[in-house]
């Protein structure tokens, strides 16, 4: 499906492809563990973050934080988006 498409090949390859990008721009000096990029997947009204980093100079790691789902229900929207807010502010 697109979702599958999109969370396990494409917003990974470009986060790696962005990442490697920055690399480049710091000369790949000792800030080459501490630079990370971070990607969201929207799907209807469910957000999942997904974060790379490179803890190594060889290794990619993609890290996929929980789901937030936001309610359909009026009466519970608002405590169902802060979440979705917060991770958006806080990643």
């Amino acid at each position: 499906s697109k979702f599958m498409n999109e969370s396990l090949y494409k917003l990974p390859r470009i986060l790696k492809d962005m990442l490697d990008h920055l690399l480049i721009q710091v000369n790949y000096d000792k800030r080459l563990t501490s630079l990370r990029t971070v990607g969201f997947l929207h799907s209807g009204l469910a957000s999942t973050l997904i974060e790379l980093d490179r803890p190594t100079t060889y290794i990619s790691r993609v890290k996929r934080h929980r789901t937030i789902k936001i309610s359909k229900n009026v009466s519970q929207f608002g405590p169902t988006m802060l979440p979705a807010l917060m991770a958006a502010w806080t990643c």
